[in-house]
């Protein structure tokens, strides 16, 4: 599982993530976080379609390894 969230979310935010990927690794999942810069957690989604978007490379990665 791949967790993204963006550097201009709320500090609950950003952490609220980190928390369940750490809960769901002692779970034993394999979970990893990746922070986007320049965005919001409304703008991850919305400039997806972008060309170059940072998380929608992020996306294609983690399919393409798994």
């Amino acid at each position: 599982m791949r967790l993204i969230y963006a550097d201009g979310d709320d500090d609950w935010r950003r952490a609220q993530n980190e928390r369940l990927k750490t809960e769901l690794s002692k779970a034993g999942s394999k979970v990893d976080t990746v922070e986007i810069t320049d965005r919001t957690h409304g703008s991850i989604m919305s400039k997806m379609g972008e060309k170059g978007d940072a998380a929608m490379k992020q996306i294609a990665a983690f399919i393409k390894a798994h």
